[in-house]
């Protein structure tokens, strides 16, 4: 299958065969009459190339059209957005233009058609969306790590990094919680730049706190040692952007609440990054997936990084030994970690 439609007149569809792009495609198309669990058939379906989808869909009687395939399109933009979606509607209502329409282009739908539109535009239009083709760029990274059919992935080697605010606590006091998330967006928008460049996955952000993980694709050939440096690397970007955050974000939003805030580490970011062996787990609940990480890299790194002071990088000694001598050390200190038995090196490396 690499069409497929959903509505849920038969009749409509029945016309749309008729269309010289249906007759071309014909063994490519399947019909379904109900847009309930779309993103499972993307998941189940990597050749899926184009979904055509009513937005509006007509009840018996003389009820008003409800908003089924308009619901479909807000899930699946946020977890299949790699996959073409052309809105197919009879957009007889000036509120349906007005409304419907600019949200599903925003929110990432490919294109809308009209079902009134003459037969050789609306082919020309569905088969400008088929030769697109699926967005890699926008495939949801939980089916880069785990296909449709994993549920988990055991023993994979990977590279986790806890980044957090200073002062987080001080701040929301000073300007008020509303005005602090806004400054949360920046920080978490900074975050994810650096992560996601270097090849990285956000695995959730935690208030004032970020985890990622760096070396987790079921394709990926890298070696060990070049995720851990990739994920070092968006450690130092991160630290490298600390003080035009705390200049161009935080002390302004102090401005405007007529505040200040004597700490000057309000504002500065400390990282902490260990590497080795997890489970990957795929939590489904409805349309949503989440995927989560259990193993002693995840443990390490969330607790080393209440070592470090604002400003400075910590890492545990698993990713310390794999990326070898390319780091500048500047400290090695043996720690203990709450919870866990024993001590373990950790060390100080230079931004």
């Amino acid at each position: 299958m690499k069409i497929l439609f959903v509505d849920n007149r038969r009749d409509d569809f029945q016309r749309f065969m008729e269309l010289p792009f249906a007759q071309k495609h014909e063994k490519e198309i399947e019909y379904i009459d109900s847009p309930v669990g779309l993103t499972k058939i993307v998941d189940a379906n990597p050749d899926l190339r184009l979904i055509i989808l009513d937005m509006l869909w007509e009840q018996d009687g003389t009820g008003e059209a409800k908003e089924f395939g308009a619901h479909a399109l807000r899930e699946l933009v946020t977890s299949a957005g790699d996959v073409k979606v052309v809105i197919y509607s009879v957009l007889s209502e000036e509120k349906t233009l007005h409304r419907l329409i600019p949200e599903m282009m925003t929110l990432g739908a490919y294109d809308w058609i009209s079902k009134d539109e003459p037969k050789f535009v609306r082919s020309f239009r569905f088969e400008r969306a088929y030769d697109e083709g699926r967005d890699i760029l926008k495939r949801p990274i939980h089916r880069a790590i785990l296909s449709a059919e994993q549920k988990s992935r055991s023993n994979v080697h990977v590279a986790v990094m806890f980044v957090d605010m200073s002062g987080f606590t001080a701040l929301t006091d000073a300007i008020g919680a509303e005005k602090v998330v806004q400054i949360l967006e920046h920080f978490y928008s900074l975050v994810g730049d650096a992560v996601t460049k270097h090849g990285g996955y956000i695995d959730k952000y935690i208030g004032d706190a970020a985890m990622s993980v760096f070396g987790a694709s079921a394709a990926q050939e890298d070696d060990l040692y070049t995720y851990v440096q990739q994920c070092i690397r968006a450690a130092r970007i991160i630290q490298g952007r600390s003080a035009s955050f705390r200049i161009e974000t935080v002390e302004p939003a102090l401005s405007r609440s007529n505040m200040q805030v004597a700490d000057p580490q309000i504002g500065s970011f400390r990282v902490g990054i260990e590497s080795g062996l997890v489970e990957v787990v795929k939590f489904e609940r409805q349309s949503e997936t989440e995927l989560t990480f259990i193993g002693t890299p995840v443990n390490i790194a969330s607790r080393v990084i209440n070592k470090a002071a604002p400003g400075e990088v910590w890492i545990g000694k698993n990713a310390h030994d794999t990326a070898g001598k390319s780091l500048d050390v500047l400290r090695e200190i043996e720690v203990e970690y709450k919870n866990l038995p024993g001590k373990f090196p950790a060390y100080i490396i230079r931004v």
